[in-house]
């Protein structure tokens, strides 16, 4: 946040660091790439992009669809969502995302709740 700004978010976001693959669709192609999700709501997570198809850096990803799969540390459960991309920061070695949940299963959902919720 800038300038001491409030955060806006409807749900309050849990700080983690949880390995994830990432699939994009863009432009019609796919890309499959491995990502680090850095934090993470119930309405989505923000994840960084570290080894990735160099198509990436140039293509528009606003609004891509993906999905994904993740696992926390301490947490047998495996996550997988559906997402789109909200918000594309491009930096010298990461390509950040942040990213709204489309679609879950609701037993994965549940356990994000609980998950999130320990915060």
């Amino acid at each position: 946040m800038l300038n001491g700004d409030a955060d806006r978010r409807k749900d309050k976001r849990r700080e983690v660091l949880a390995p994830a693959v990432l699939g994009l669709t863009v432009d019609g192609k796919r890309y499959e790439t491995q990502a680090i999700v850095k934090n993470i709501s119930m309405g989505g997570l923000q994840v960084a992009l570290y080894e990735y198809d160099e198509d990436l850096k140039h293509l528009d990803l606003m609004h891509a669809q993906g999905e994904i799969s993740f696992r926390f540390s301490n947490d047998p459960n495996e996550y997988k969502a559906s997402c789109k991309a909200l918000r594309v920061e491009r930096q010298t070695y990461t390509i950040q995302l942040g990213a709204m949940f489309t679609a879950m299963n609701e037993d994965h959902r549940q356990h994000l709740q609980i998950y999130c919720a320990a915060a």
